[in-house]
């Protein structure tokens, strides 16, 4: 089982949101919003930074490095990078052992967000995408354009990205466009409880939906200890599956730091298991 650079696009960033479904996108409060909708970076008052590794399925791992930098006045800068690597896998079709062959992907990416307005910001997500697949290999260039909006019913906000505006993947014998797709969202905060469904339409038809809550514990305002669980549900229209389209989590926060896990799972591939690192300084 192989990951192609549109797919690699796919995996997203960031536990909590993973832990919602990856239903992030009218919310996007955090360093992970270079990925889900980089105008939400706006919404960010100190620097970020964010560490996550976890293991996909059939021997796929999957790094992801993440920072934010507020300019002030001025906006906000982000940097992104993904690493996906494949351990070593038999050329053979039939199972049989014999040379071997590496699949690797990387993802940099560069991002900036501004108010437009109290109630609306908007971001732009310029991205370098590289593969190798054994000896071929190739790159290409990527962008996101989102939006935020703060509508005027309190705690309801609305997001909209243009996700993977791209020149493709050309490799020996084809060319791989990424998924280019059409991302929105809407969310709802109520005290403790944030509530929040994205619907995403790419251009090769698919449609999916996805939809999900977080709750929010704050125990200890001394420390500004918060304890976080989450539910969510992903389903492509048509494919729906209602045992792998389930994902789960809980996050930690203590003072300035936190801790973020997510549990995918996906049918009888497997379960996915994901924790991230994050510091705000």
């Amino acid at each position: 089982m192989g990951v192609t650079g549109g797919e690699f696009l796919r995996l997203g960033v960031g536990e909590r949101a993973i832990g919602m479904g990856g239903a992030f996108c009218s919310i996007a409060n955090n360093v992970s919003s270079t990925y889900w909708n980089p105008a939400g970076l706006a919404q960010l008052s100190s620097r970020e930074l964010s560490m996550m590794s976890f293991d996909y399925l059939m021997d796929i791992s999957n790094e992801n490095y993440s920072y934010a930098n507020p300019l002030g006045n001025s906006g906000v800068l982000g940097f992104q990078i993904s690493l996906l690597g494949m351990r070593d896998m038999s050329r053979d079709e039939y199972g049989t052992m014999g040379s071997f062959f590496k699949n690797e992907e990387r993802i940099v990416s560069l991002s900036y967000a501004s108010w437009i307005n109290p109630n609306l910001s908007m971001g732009i997500n310029l991205k370098t995408i590289y593969t190798k697949l054994d000896t071929d290999e190739t790159s290409g260039f990527g962008m996101d354009i989102g939006t935020l909006y703060k509508t005027p019913v309190e705690n309801l906000n609305l997001g909209v990205v243009i996700q993977n505006i791209e020149t493709g993947l050309k490799y020996t014998d084809k060319k791989e466009s990424m998924p280019l797709n059409l991302k929105t969202g809407i969310s709802y905060t109520l005290n403790n409880v944030i509530l929040a469904t994205d619907v995403d339409a790419f251009i090769d038809n698919s449609i999916n939906l996805h939809t999900g809550g977080e709750y929010t514990y704050k125990p200890m305002q001394r420390w500004n200890l918060q304890l976080s669980a989450r539910l969510g549900y992903s389903a492509s229209m048509g494919n729906i599956n209602a045992i792998s389209g389930l994902s789960s989590g809980f996050g930690l926060k203590i003072n300035k730091f936190n801790i973020d896990y997510a549990f995918v799972p996906h049918g009888d591939l497997g379960d996915t298991k994901r924790i991230s690192f994050t510091a705000r300084f």
